[in-house]
């Protein structure tokens, strides 16, 4: 029984991961998130460097990767290149791409407003940001089809503080 849960559990999160390389490889399904009270077109993205760590933001302000990285949730899952953090991965995975110093927040359990709420909680209390800070940022949350087809097709969530996020209804 017990070796069935630890074989399920590494197959749970060799699927998450696979969808976060594809939607960041491939971009399947995703919306670029963009909150700010700039039009699009006067809008630059931003590769803010700290050290060798950057996150991508809509501003000028710098926001440092390295509370993230040494974060003792923070899990290498390819060095230099790609990290996940999550408190309760049964529920939400969230990565950090370290080339493109973008943030995604993987849903994998419904109901998926609660997965989004506990996910939006641990990236403050990681980055240390205000829901403020964290609205700045290019930060995808996405659900993948296993988990809910309807808002796996919906693409980019956002961050339900956030405007321009998608109301779940679940």
């Amino acid at each position: 029984m017990a070796k069935s849960l630890i074989i399920l559990l590494g197959l749970g999160s060799l699927i998450s991961v696979w969808v976060i390389l594809s939607i960041i490889v491939f971009g399947e399904s995703v919306v670029t998130y963009e909150s700010t009270n700039l039009p699009v077109e006067q809008q630059s993205q931003n590769q803010l460097v700290t050290g060798q760590q950057v996150i991508t933001t809509w501003s000028d302000k710098e926001i440092s990767a390295q509370t993230f990285l040494q974060n003792p949730d923070t899990t290498t899952v390819s060095p230099n290149e790609f990290y996940s953090n999550s408190s309760d991965p049964s529920r939400y995975e969230i990565y950090y791409d370290e080339p493109s110093g973008n943030i995604t927040v993987l849903l994998t359990a419904v109901p998926l407003s609660f997965s989004r709420q506990l996910a939006e909680t641990q990236l403050k209390q990681v980055l240390d940001l205000s829901e403020v800070e964290l609205c700045r940022l290019e930060v995808r949350v996405v659900v993948n089809s296993i988990v809910s087809e309807q808002y796996a097709r919906t693409g980019n969530l956002g961050l339900s503080f956030c405007s321009g996020s998608q109301v779940i209804n679940d």
